[in-house]
C-alpha cells in the first residue's frame, strides 16, 4: 500500500538553540510570546522566556526560539507592531566582560522565496488568517490580528 501523509500542522516544534557567534537567517512565523514558567528546584524560579515560532532558512526546519532579554527588547523597538513574517540575520554576542547578558546583531533581511510559500500556509495551519496577519517582510506583524482583541 503506498501512503503519503499529508501534514496538517506542527504540534510540538524543536528549540532552536543559537550558538553564540553563528549567525542565523530566521523567519518569524509567529509573535513573541511568553513561556512557560517553570517551577525552579533549587533556588528561586526564573521569569518565563519569550518564545518566537521561527522557520531556519538553511535547514528549512521549524523551530521554537528562545528569546534572549536584550534580542526581545530590540526587536520590539525595531517592530512595535509584531515580528509574524519579518526575516533576520540574528548573532547571539557573548557577554562583555563584568556583563551577565548576552548581545546581538540583528539584521533584517529580504524574505526568501521559500518564505513567501511557507508563510501563509503555516498562518493557515495554525488557525490564523494570513490576510488578517501580518505581511511577510513588511515588519509590520500584529499581536493581535486586526479586528480581533
Amino acid at each position: 500500500m503506498d501512503f503519503t501523509p499529508v501534514k496538517k500542522r506542527a504540534i510540538t516544534k524543536q528549540t532552536l538553540s543559537m550558538t553564540k557567534g553563528v549567525e542565523y537567517y530566521l523567519g518569524f512565523l509567529s509573535e513573541m510570546f511568553l513561556g512557560e514558567k517553570v517551577e525552579s528546584k533549587s533556588g528561586p524560579s526564573k521569569e518565563p522566556p519569550q518564545l518566537a515560532d521561527v522557520v531556519n532558512f538553511e535547514t528549512g526546519e521549524i523551530n521554537q526560539v528562545i528569546i534572549p532579554s536584550v534580542m526581545y527588547k530590540e526587536l520590539v523597538k525595531a517592530f512595535p507592531a509584531g515580528v509574524n513574517g519579518v526575516c533576520l540575520a540574528v548573532t547571539i554576542i557573548p557577554p562583555r566582560e563584568g556583563k551577565n547578558y548576552n548581545l546581538c546583531n540583528l539584521t533584517e533581511i529580504e524574505p526568501p522565496t521559500q518564505f513567501m510559500t511557507l508563510w501563509p500556509t503555516y498562518q493557515q495551519q495554525q488557525g490564523r488568517d494570513p490576510e488578517q496577519t501580518s505581511k511577510v517582510g513588511a515588519g509590520s506583524g500584529t499581536s493581535v490580528p486586526k479586528g480581533k482583541k
